[in-house]
Protein backbone atom coordinates (compact mmCIF):
# COMPACT_ATOMS: atom_id res chain seq x y z
CA UNK A 1 0.00 0.00 0.00
CA UNK A 2 3.02 2.29 0.29
CA UNK A 3 2.96 2.84 -3.49
CA UNK A 4 -0.50 4.33 -3.57
CA UNK A 5 0.09 6.47 -0.51
CA UNK A 6 3.09 8.09 -2.17
CA UNK A 7 1.15 9.07 -5.31
CA UNK A 8 -0.45 12.48 -5.51
CA UNK A 9 -4.03 11.26 -5.08
CA UNK A 10 -7.04 12.32 -3.10
CA UNK A 11 -8.17 10.22 -0.15
CA UNK A 12 -11.13 9.03 -2.22
CA UNK A 13 -8.87 7.83 -5.06
CA UNK A 14 -6.58 6.09 -2.59
CA UNK A 15 -9.57 4.34 -1.00
CA UNK A 16 -10.77 3.20 -4.44
CA UNK A 17 -7.34 1.81 -5.31
CA UNK A 18 -7.12 0.01 -1.98
CA UNK A 19 -10.54 -1.57 -2.52
CA UNK A 20 -9.50 -2.72 -6.00
CA UNK A 21 -6.26 -4.18 -4.64
CA UNK A 22 -8.12 -6.00 -1.88
CA UNK A 23 -10.64 -7.32 -4.42
CA UNK A 24 -7.89 -8.63 -6.73
CA UNK A 25 -6.05 -10.16 -3.78
CA UNK A 26 -9.22 -12.04 -2.81
CA UNK A 27 -9.61 -13.27 -6.40
CA UNK A 28 -6.00 -14.47 -6.41
CA UNK A 29 -6.48 -16.27 -3.11
CA UNK A 30 -9.62 -17.93 -4.43
CA UNK A 31 -7.82 -18.97 -7.62
CA UNK A 32 -4.94 -20.49 -5.63
CA UNK A 33 -7.39 -22.22 -3.29
CA UNK A 34 -9.31 -23.77 -6.18
CA UNK A 35 -6.08 -24.81 -7.86
CA UNK A 36 -4.85 -26.41 -4.64
CA UNK A 37 -8.13 -28.26 -4.22
CA UNK A 38 -7.84 -29.53 -7.77
CA UNK A 39 -4.27 -30.72 -7.15
CA UNK A 40 -5.31 -32.44 -3.91
CA UNK A 41 -8.24 -34.12 -5.67
CA UNK A 42 -5.93 -35.42 -8.43
CA UNK A 43 -3.44 -36.64 -5.81
CA UNK A 44 -6.19 -38.44 -3.88
CA UNK A 45 -7.56 -40.11 -7.01
CA UNK A 46 -4.08 -41.24 -8.10
CA UNK A 47 -3.37 -42.70 -4.67
CA UNK A 48 -6.72 -44.49 -4.59
CA UNK A 49 -5.98 -46.03 -8.01
CA UNK A 50 -2.50 -47.04 -6.85
CA UNK A 51 -3.86 -48.59 -3.66
CA UNK A 52 -6.54 -50.46 -5.60
CA UNK A 53 -4.16 -51.76 -8.26
CA UNK A 54 -1.05 -52.47 -6.22
CA UNK A 55 -2.25 -53.42 -2.75
CA UNK A 56 -5.92 -54.27 -2.58
CA UNK A 57 -5.85 -56.63 -5.56
CA UNK A 58 -2.40 -58.06 -4.75
CA UNK A 59 -3.04 -61.59 -3.47
CA UNK A 60 0.50 -62.04 -2.08
CA UNK A 61 0.22 -58.85 -0.08
CA UNK A 62 -3.27 -59.75 1.14
CA UNK A 63 -2.06 -63.21 2.23
CA UNK A 64 0.90 -61.70 4.09
CA UNK A 65 -1.41 -59.17 5.72
CA UNK A 66 -3.85 -61.90 6.74
CA UNK A 67 -1.00 -63.92 8.31
CA UNK A 68 0.25 -60.86 10.15
CA UNK A 69 -3.24 -60.05 11.48
CA UNK A 70 -3.67 -63.64 12.68
CA UNK A 71 -0.57 -63.40 14.85
CA UNK A 72 2.04 -64.91 12.56
CA UNK A 73 4.41 -61.99 13.17
CA UNK A 74 8.15 -62.65 13.00
CA UNK A 75 10.39 -61.08 15.62
CA UNK A 76 12.62 -58.15 14.77
CA UNK A 77 15.76 -60.15 13.97
CA UNK A 78 13.85 -62.83 12.07
CA UNK A 79 12.11 -60.12 10.05
CA UNK A 80 15.42 -58.37 9.37
CA UNK A 81 17.05 -61.67 8.35
CA UNK A 82 14.13 -62.47 6.04
CA UNK A 83 14.31 -59.02 4.47
CA UNK A 84 18.05 -59.30 3.89
CA UNK A 85 18.34 -62.91 2.80
CA UNK A 86 14.85 -63.89 1.69
CA UNK A 87 12.54 -66.34 3.37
Amino acid sequence: MYGIDSWDLSQEEIREYREKIEYYNKLLQLDYSLRNLSILKDFKEANERDYQENWLNNSDFQNDLRKWKNGDKPGFFESLFNDLFGK
